[in-house]
């Protein structure tokens, strides 16, 4: 049952986000510099999945770098999954609008997003949920500092 509800979500989440970075520009699309990325960590594979930190603190206009990190196997898993040929989806939650969506497989594939400014003086949190096909989802957290 799990399988098959990925499949059939899976197909509209890549609608969006085929391809890594922003493949669309749109009034809420921001305008990063190239200093001061904050990384992310995508670790996952049979019977795992973890984002590390699961909160990421970024800068306004700074940009969020996911690494993909698929588990080792000599081969193909006991499932017959190659981890790195599975596609992670990261979209924006409710509160995240479109600057947060990307996609990607492979292991050490960096995928960036731009972190916008929040507005206002006080740190924004966004939601967002990592989707890893055949394994599962995480939903992590980034907080957004306008200054």
């Amino acid at each position: 049952m799990r399988k098959s509800l990925m499949l059939l979500l899976f197909p509209l989440l890549l609608t969006a986000c085929a391809t890594p970075g922003y493949t669309e520009i749109s009034d809420d699309t921001p305008t990063c510099t190239t200093t001061g990325k904050s990384p992310v960590n995508i670790f996952y594979g049979d019977s795992q999945l973890k984002v590390e930190p699961s909160v990421v603190k970024v800068k306004k206009n700074r940009m969020i770098e996911f690494t993909l990190k698929p588990q080792k196997f000599a081969g193909i898993d006991p499932e017959g999954v190659d981890y790195n040929e599975v596609i992670v989806a990261i979209t924006g939650k409710k509160t995240a609008g479109n600057w947060l969506n990307v996609s990607g497989k492979g292991n050490g594939t960096k995928l960036e997003v731009c972190a916008p400014d929040p507005g206002g003086k006080e740190v924004r949190v966004y939601e967002y949920m990592v989707i890893v096909q055949e394994v599962g989802q995480l939903d992590p957290r980034a907080e957004v500092d306008p200054d």
